[in-house]
């Protein structure tokens, strides 16, 4: 079977839906910092934007370490000239916890039950 650029996007997209007997998943997830030597896809970008992390999660005293280092990254500021970055608002926080190794964990639980419709009647 030969598989496509598009099949590869589609199974990292579909992996974290894959259903098990408990229907409960928990992901552990950690991308590897080799991803920024090449123009990061779009499609990463949007992958990221749905399943990634946010600075949101992070403890108060690594949210200021992570504003400070905004500022002062050469990393960060060679992707920002190096003109190969689409998503420029994302773009620091998925570098952030690259760079640094910060795994997260994607968790889901299907929930089945009924579901109370009102319709009004006038």
């Amino acid at each position: 079977m030969n598989s496509k650029y598009w099949d590869y996007i589609q199974a990292f997209d579909k992996v974290l839906y894959y259903n098990n007997d408990k229907h409960k998943h928990t992901w552990f997830i950690k991308v590897c910092a080799k991803i920024f030597a090449e123009p990061i896809p779009n499609w990463f970008i949007n992958w990221w934007s749905y399943h990634g992390p946010t600075i949101q999660i992070l403890p108060e005293q690594f949210l200021k370490l992570y504003k400070e280092w905004t500022k002062v990254s050469p990393d960060l500021n060679k992707l920002y000239h190096a003109d190969h970055i689409c998503w420029l608002e994302k773009i620091d926080q998925i570098y952030f916890f690259i760079e640094f190794s910060i795994p997260w964990i994607h968790k889901w639980t299907l929930k089945v039950g009924p579901i109370t419709i009102t319709f009004g009647i006038n």
